[in-house]
């Protein structure tokens, strides 16, 4: 059977720690398909249904060459229902599978390097379809997995030793929250220990082994944004570089209209010290600077010149005078970045000694035999640079040059080693790079992409990163785990997006991947956890898991569903999952209410007034009238303006406002009816 790869169903079990649970019912399935049904038939058997005909294949692009599946699903509900509950319900259980799976020499099953941790306290059940359906079990260190035959019926289970990681999915996690993945609230006390499990999920230096990765990256609960945005703009920049072919993937389209020209390339100010963060005797974090000039011009050359005999082979390197400017740079920022290696990361801290300003002589071989076998972030500016000095195909003629995309491309290609990361010879960090774009339609003109709003950067970015994820994970080779599924899952993408490009998200994101040739991977199945009905517009009920909370309980809705593919946004507002108490927002309202109970309590005034036998006419105060008069009037609903203002005449007979007011419908209905 064909991969159509989808997560069914999700519950945790009886067992499974109530501060995981939360709102959620525990023994309880929750649908992420709710055209499936998970039953024990007559004969008590466990057996999987398919309530009604299913129709698949809505998300895939027929024009394509690749045969990937792609089905969408989402999770909607009001804060508090329990959605991000049910992710990390997930999250914490494929945790577990993956810890059976860490590296043992000689065990070629055992390849993940991730330092992971096993979450005690979570007991959950999923179900998942690829080629057939699967039930996993896990209880914290242990998990069982069972298949159904064709007929959806339970088989015996697979013994664990004998499991397939590759048969499970692989999990790219994207969630910009600041408030999301924090490790110091995920994490729990073991024997007196803090065990931070999350920590290692936020890794992505595996080679694409462990089945679940957490984007962005955080430390101890936050990303930083200027690291981040360096990141996904060398993995943009990545793909811009990549080779195109006809028919194939293009990365340097940006939707339908723009196309990445230009690189222009500027110089840097020399790096001259780094800084660093220690803890002071009262446990304060104290700002410290490592000055380069510690370091003698000859002490650098010989770094530079150990660093390219070591990686490339090459000793002695010699530049001509008009490549001076080049070298000094690339020099200062190759000795920067491994002093910043050595201050930043764990690993390297013992090669650099820490009162002399020097690195430790006797560890230095060793030092860079693990920055060659290094092929993490951490190195890759590092490797950009040496590969720079050591291709020579910039031309730095002048401290700002422009570049052809296409034509570094080519030049890049001509370098690249097989297996080896475009990472690392994309232009390094001594320049400031922009990349230029050009709208297809017209040639002549040019847009910078500095110049874009950040809701363009945040989805440019965003999905050029899992494209380069993706093309990583078909690229995996040798004896690792091969991932065929993969599992996207988007938490609250409506962050920094208008609504038109909520709405275009879901097209925007497909013909992306439309664009990459997949060998490897089948299918992939795309989860959004969302407040937007933009997006629910896209996607049909049935693939919807409505969650609302009765009781204190998140209940799953099911039945009168209201049907959301291509539904009227309008429409999907009314639904109360989105709103229970109308349009208005509530301080409008509360404005609206408070103009009301006034004109309520002047009419009664005015009623009681003109019981008495007098010739004196009701006065109502002038400042409340005048200010209740300038509430009705900023009102844009015609219905309960025309009435209020009708209200309001009542007290003052000689006011002309409501009149106003009708006159001014009047020739909005006639510009209307002209329109027409």
């Amino acid at each position: 059977m064909k991969s159509n790869f989808k997560i069914i169903a999700l519950k945790a079990l009886e067992e499974c720690d109530s501060n995981f649970t939360k709102v959620l019912e525990k023994e309880k399935l929750y649908y992420f398909y709710s055209d499936y049904e998970i039953i024990i038939n007559n004969d008590g058997r466990e057996e999987i249904k398919i309530k009604k005909e299913i129709v698949d294949g809505i998300f895939n692009d027929n024009e394509i060459k690749n045969d990937v599946n792609i089905n969408i699903c989402a999770i909607v509900g009001k804060n508090g229902s329990g959605k991000s509950s049910i992710i990390e319900l997930l999250f914490r259980a494929i945790n577990n599978i993956a810890y059976n799976f860490k590296f043992e020499s000689g065990i070629p099953k055992k390849t993940i390097t991730a330092d992971l941790k096993i979450v005690d306290g979570i007991h959950v059940e999923f179900y998942y379809k690829t080629d057939k359906f699967y039930k996993v079990i896990v209880n914290e260190s242990n998990f069982e997995v069972f298949s159904f035959n064709t007929n959806g019926l339970v088989n015996e289970k697979s013994e664990e030793s004998k499991f397939d990681l590759s048969k499970l999915f692989y999990t790219e996690a994207v969630n910009y929250s600041h408030y999301a993945y924090n490790s110091f609230e995920f994490g729990f006390i073991k024997n007196g220990v803090f065990v931070n499990w999350l920590k290692e999920l936020f890794h992505k230096n595996d080679s694409y082994q462990t089945p679940l990765v957490l984007n962005p990256m955080r430390t101890e609960g936050n990303f930083d944004i200027n690291r981040e945005n360096d990141l996904v703009k060398q993995r943009l920049l990545a793909n811009i570089l990549r080779p195109t072919q006809k028919g194939k993937i293009d990365f340097r389209k940006f939707g339908d209209n723009l196309k990445a020209d230009t690189l222009i390339l500027k110089l840097k100010p020399k790096k001259e010290k780094v800084s660093y963060w220690i803890k002071d005797s009262k446990g304060e974090d104290v700002e410290r600077f490592f000055k380069l000039g510690a370091f003698t011009i000859k002490e650098k050359d010989d770094l530079v010149n150990t660093l390219m005999f070591e990686l490339h082979g090459i000793s002695n390197i010699k530049l001509g005078l008009s490549k001076k400017i080049k070298y000094d740079l690339a020099r200062q920022y190759i000795v920067y970045k491994l002093v910043s290696i050595c201050k930043k990361y764990d690993d390297y801290k013992q090669y650099l000694l820490p009162k002399h300003y020097k690195f430790d002589t006797s560890l230095f071989k060793e030092f860079i035999k693990q920055i060659k076998e290094d092929d993490s972030h951490i190195t890759f500016k590092l490797k950009q640079t040496l590969n720079y000095l050591k291709n020579d195909f910039i031309n730095l003629s002048n401290e700002e040059i422009e570049l052809n995309v296409e034509e570094l491309s080519k030049n890049i290609q001509k370098r690249k080693k097989r297996n080896q990361s475009i990472l690392e010879l994309i232009p390094p960090p001594i320049f400031d790079i922009e990349i230029v774009l050009k709208p297809i339609e017209e040639l002549d003109k040019i847009i910078k992409f500095s110049s874009l709003s950040s809701g363009e950067k945040q989805q440019i970015y965003m999905v050029s990163s899992l494209l380069y994820h993706l093309y990583n994970l078909d690229s995996v080779t040798g004896n690792k785990i091969k991932y065929e599924n993969i599992n996207i899952i988007f938490e609250e993408v409506e962050l920094y997006f208008h609504p038109q490009m909520q709405k275009s998200f879901i097209k925007y994101f497909l013909d992306s991947i439309s664009r990459i040739e997949l060998k490897k991977i089948k299918s992939i199945n795309i989860c959004f956890v969302t407040h937007s009905p933009f997006i629910l517009s896209d996607i049909p009920s049935n693939n919807i898991m409505f969650l609302e909370v009765i009781d204190g309980k998140a209940i799953q809705k099911k039945e009168n569903l209201k049907k959301t593919f291509g539904a009227n946004i309008h429409e999907l507002l009314t639904d109360s999952f989105f709103m229970t108490d109308g349009f208005i927002g509530d301080f409008a309202k509360d404005k609206i209410d408070e103009t009301i109970n006034w004109l309520n309590t002047e009419l009664l005034k005015k009623r009681e007034f003109e019981k008495k036998e007098t010739s004196e006419r009701y006065n109502v105060n002038k400042e409340d009238f005048k200010f209740h008069k300038g509430i009705i009037s900023l009102i844009d609903e015609p219905i309960i303006k025309i009435k209020l203002s009708d209200i309001l005449s009542e007290l003052d007979d000689n006011d002309e406002f409501h009149d106003d007011i009708i006159n001014e419908q009047i020739e909005n209905l006639k510009k209307r009816l002209k329109k027409k």
